[in-house]
């Protein structure tokens, strides 16, 4: 199995860094523009067993690639496990850590573990591509989260 972590602090609370993340229309603004994402259906807001249905086309892709996550595990303010029942890869657990880590400051982790995206497929995983597409990801959505989150630095 493959994994991807990515770490950063907000000078925000964890409750409002918490409900940015589990309101499902926030998908799109932190996905990267050259992805396409586009979301099709959730729950708003996300709860256990909830199910996100959203697309993506990525550059180099001639068609959208639908992903269905469901909500496996949650607790507010805290966590939540998003899986994969439907889409581009064999296996994919996404999980987002939340920690509050001091007065209007969050720690937030994710965690991503996949498996190839099709057998015939595992050489772009053996030579990192989704690793480095993910690193990617996330480098995208910091930088949103610290433009949406930033009026609370300094105070």
């Amino acid at each position: 199995m493959n994994r991807v972590s990515h770490t950063i602090e907000l000078a925000a609370p964890v409750h409002e860094v918490f409900a940015f993340y589990t309101d499902p229309a926030n998908v799109e603004k932190m996905a990267p523009p050259e992805l396409h994402a586009r979301l099709l259906k959730a729950d708003n807001p996300l709860r256990l067993g909830s199910r996100v249905l959203f697309a993506i086309r990525p550059k180099m892709v001639p068609f959208e690639l639908k992903w269905v996550l469901e909500i496996a595990e949650f607790e507010e303010d805290r966590l939540f496990v998003d899986r994969l029942r439907k889409g581009p890869f064999a296996h994919w657990v996404h999980r987002h850590f939340f920690e509050e880590v001091g007065r209007d400051r969050t720690r937030l982790t994710d965690e991503i573990e996949f498996g190839a995206p099709v057998p015939f497929l595992t050489w772009i995983v053996r030579r990192g591509f989704v690793q480095e597409r993910l690193r990617e990801l996330f480098a995208y959505r910091e930088r949103v989260l610290r433009q949406r989150f930033e009026r609370y630095r300094g105070g």
